[in-house]
């Protein structure tokens, strides 16, 4: 027998072994102290922002699924940006509050919120338990929901006057593992018989494959039986090391004109665990709807959402990679000009792009840097803002042995300081290189006190460019600049200091690297390093951005960025 149902969810995550949660204290009495006296692993900020984003990126390089502890009205509503990019990253979290009780709704309550309404689009479920018989239950199905199909943020309120009930020893523990979903024999065929006739295949792994332990090497074992050019979505990258000659980086607004052009002189194209979201189909949807697209996924809902495939494939990635590996082909395949093609990009890119100017292009050139001194098992959080972009484009950036965490199509300011904890949370032996936009990271900087008081060792690498370039660059082709400079100094040498952290302001390639040796030092002790990359807005504008918006930068009125060491 159980005196809350706040003891009842921390004894069944206990014993299902869900260990982590996280929160911002809130009423004093709910979730988060329960969890705490029950030895789960509680991880709290000083704000719901920081620690949702915590759970969001300690889920995304996990794979488990973890809860995150809300407060009504204003604390659920202050942590629901990374609920959004939890809801776009397909990443598997738990989010419980307590609400107004079940005789004072629609009275003006303190903090009363309809929340259920508010986190409709934004969850894959949401439930108020109305009843103490449900509250196993919902809990149960708040997980299997969680973890199963398109992964993704739950929603359970729970009503204050049924927090202290007594609650009976549940019957039995939650289910964390997915369902195995397994493809149709036929569709394997279908895909085999395509592949065999195919003179120019392409494989697309998209962050459906992430926790799939054997599916990086099975891919490309698959790609070498039948010479396919291996692409990802930026949520994929590190399923596969880009070393590999079949290789090529990520598709989409990321990929340099010589890999785009490799993927569009592909015939078959075979997407693996991906949604196939606007800016990976950038530069080659029409190539796709004239050819053959098979679009494999565990989720009904992420195929035929985007575009018009040949073959949907219902069923988990890594059963059907190892079922068409096993299948017997028939007939003979020889892609001599295809492996040719494959061979000339690759080593165009590797000379036209692994050089870089610190002095001209100072982003690029730290991207590159990052690449040549990774060790197994970095963890690069991404932004995506503007200079930034340039990090998701191979071969600026080199993933051989790791991987990278970026946002999901919502892109949200702020939210990979706190995800960038998460990971380290979750990979406590990995050094965790966090690449964000000053922007950003003024909106996250909370994030430094929770790693700090965590005594966890943090790498921030930050794009001083004086404000928001991205609607800066926007903003000038109708000759106005409004909001997105600016003006103050910023102490972040200080803020770093502060906190016994190290700040480092390279000016060029030899500092940088030096700066990334010692702060990767400082990590291991944990410690915090700041690295600040100063660059003009103007300045070192990724190609891609150029080549996909057509960016034509006015010079007449340069805006220098200034570093105030």
């Amino acid at each position: 027998m159980f005196a809350s149902i706040w003891d009842l969810y921390s004894y069944l995550l206990k014993k299902s072994n869900v260990q982590k949660v996280f929160a911002m204290v809130g009423e004093g009495e709910g979730l988060l102290e329960a969890a705490h006296l029950a030895n789960l692993d509680v991880y709290t900020a000083k704000d719901q922002r920081i620690a949702a984003s915590m759970a969001m990126g300690y889920a995304q390089v996990s794979g488990e699924p973890v809860v995150y502890v809300a407060s009504p009205g204003p604390g659920l509503v202050n942590g629901l940006t990374a609920v959004l990019e939890s809801f776009s990253a397909c990443v598997p979290i738990i989010i419980i509050s307590s609400g107004t009780e079940r005789t004072a709704v629609g009275t003006g309550a303190f903090q009363e919120l309809n929340s259920v309404e508010l986190m409709k689009s934004i969850t894959k479920w949401q439930y108020r338990v109305e009843h103490e018989d449900q509250a196993e239950w919902a809990l149960k199905r708040a997980m299997y929901l969680a973890v199963n199909g398109r992964p993704g943020p739950v929603y359970l309120e729970i009503p204050n006057d049924l927090e202290q009930q007594h609650y009976e020893k549940p019957s039995s523990l939650l289910q964390k593992e997915a369902v195995t979903i397994c493809p149709h024999r036929e569709q394997i065929r279908l895909t085999v018989d395509a592949l065999v006739k195919s003179k120019r295949p392409v494989f697309i792994a998209g962050g459906g494959c992430q926790h799939s332990p054997s599916f990086g090497p099975s891919l490309l074992s698959l790609a070498e039986k039948f010479q396919a050019a291996v692409f990802t979505t930026a949520s994929g990258r590190g399923i596969v090391n880009e070393h590999h000659p079949y290789v090529f980086g990520n598709i989409g607004l990321y990929g340099l004109p010589e890999a785009k052009e490799l993927l569009r002189e592909g015939d078959l194209f075979i997407a693996f665990g991906t949604q196939l979201e606007e800016t990976a189909l950038m530069g080659w949807k029409d190539i796709a709807d004239q050819h053959v697209l098979i679009h494999i996924d565990r989720d009904y809902t992420s195929l035929r959402k985007s575009v018009e495939e040949d073959v949907s494939i219902l069923g988990d990635v890594s059963i059907v990679v190892q079922d068409l590996l096993l299948y017997e082909a028939k007939g003979e395949w020889k892609r001599h000009e295809w492996l040719e093609k494959q061979k000339s990009v690759k080593d165009q890119l590797i000379n036209k792009w692994t050089n870089a100017d610190f002095s001209e292009q100072p982003v690029r050139a730290a991207f590159q840097t990052i690449s040549e001194t990774v060790e197994e098992n970095d963890i690069l959080v991404q932004d995506n803002g503007l200079h930034d972009i340039w990090g998701y484009s191979y071969p600026i950036f080199i993933n051989q042995s790791g991987r990278t965490l970026v946002p999901g199509e919502q892109t949200a300011l702020g939210v990979p300081m706190g995800a960038s904890i998460g990971a380290k949370l979750a990979q406590p032996d990995s050094t965790i290189m966090t690449f964000i936009g000053d922007g950003s990271f003024e909106m996250g900087k909370g994030a430094l006190d929770t790693a700090y008081e965590l005594g966890i060792g943090m790498i921030y690498l930050i794009i001083n460019n004086g404000g928001y370039a991205w609607p800066r660059l926007n903003q000038q082709k109708m000759k106005v600049s409004i909001g997105c400079d600016f003006r103050e100094y910023h102490q972040w040498r200080h803020e770093i200091q502060s906190l016994q952290g190290a700040f480092f302001s390279p000016t060029n390639k030899t500092d940088l690297k030096n700066a990334i040796c010692a702060a990767r030092a400082l990590s291991k002790q944990g410690k915090l390093s700041l690295i600040e990359i100063c660059t003009d807005w103007k300045k070192d504008i990724p190609y891609t951005v150029q080549q996909e918006y057509g960016v034509v930068v006015d010079d007449e009125t340069p805006k220098q960025s200034q570093c105030w060491s």
